[in-house]
């Protein structure tokens, strides 16, 4: 199995002491997947599944089955403020 590698950025900020109340503040910018490159979030194996008439399917209608890829999070931009008092 290929492996893969995610770049993620995140800055953040903190006001000096002396400012008021606004030192009280932090405050964070993040970008997460920030080359926006596809990649498997999970992955699940079908075992059963059923006909149209509700009953279960043999196995040799599961033959060629070999499960279900998700797609992992795209490029995602979060901003924030943490306030302490």
């Amino acid at each position: 199995m290929p492996g893969y590698g995610q770049v993620n950025l995140n800055v953040p900020y903190d006001p000096l002491a002396g400012f008021g109340w606004w030192s009280r503040l932090s405050f964070v910018a993040s970008v997460e997947n920030l080359t926006n490159r596809t990649c498997i979030g999970s992955a699940s194996i079908i075992a059963d599944s059923l006909a149209a008439n509700g009953s279960l399917n043999p196995a040799l209608a599961l033959r060629n089955v070999t499960g279900l890829l998700y797609a992992g999070q795209p490029r995602t931009v979060i901003v924030g403020i943490k306030g302490c008092f």
